[in-house]
């Protein structure tokens, strides 16, 4: 565990929680040689009221949020019962979540094999912000984050730089726009670049 953050509402009847994990090279070499330091996150969201299912998710960053937002790749979905056997279902929840870190780095691998130059960047800018993924506000953030990157291991120009430029400046978006971006933005990527 790298880093975990965990919350109550204030009448304690909701539950939300990020833990972050840093991989171990064993199991994901290809992703630590190639995006180090590639970090992964576990999101976590309960209520005893029946709000809404226990739930899991992952990403290689998830938004849990106070207000209910929840984003990444949902696990793990579980309707709250009276015979709700939790440590079966947290282990079930893990065991979902690290299938899918599968998919995850499949993808991560692939956005890495797609090399794009600032046309390209561009082009796909113009693309979110016309799917409205993407507010035109934050295009200039995104541009500047492409052009020089806050980490040097986004400076390779592929297709897993520019997500990161977009993830990057998602980092001080209210959790409507960040949401609507982070659940908008991969299928926009995703229809450009991967069309079948």
């Amino acid at each position: 565990v790298d880093n975990e953050d965990w919350c109550l509402s204030e009448d304690n009847q909701r539950m939300m929680g990020v833990v972050t994990f840093k991989p171990d090279p064993a199991y994901f070499p290809a992703i630590n040689d190639k995006a180090s330091p590639m970090k992964f996150s576990l999101g976590v969201r309960h209520s005893n009221m029946g709000h809404y299912a226990v739930s899991f998710c992952v990403g290689a960053q998830v938004v849990v949020c106070t207000n209910g937002v929840f984003s990444g790749q949902i696990v793990l979905k579980k309707k709250h019962t009276p015979r709700l056997d939790l440590s079966a279902l947290v282990k079930d929840g893990f065991d979902k979540y690290m299938e899918g870190l599968t998919g995850l780095t499949a993808m991560v691998d692939d956005y890495l094999g797609v090399d794009i130059n600032d046309r390209d960047a561009a082009f796909t800018l113009m693309e979110l912000m016309m799917d409205g993924a993407l507010k035109n506000r934050y295009v200039d953030d995104v541009w500047k984050q492409w052009i020089a990157p806050a980490h040097e291991e986004f400076a390779p120009r592929n297709l897993w730089s520019l997500y990161n430029a977009l993830t990057e400046v998602a980092k001080g978006m209210t959790p409507d726009i960040q949401y609507r971006l982070l659940t908008r933005g991969k299928p926009v990527l995703e229809g450009i670049y991967f069309p079948n």
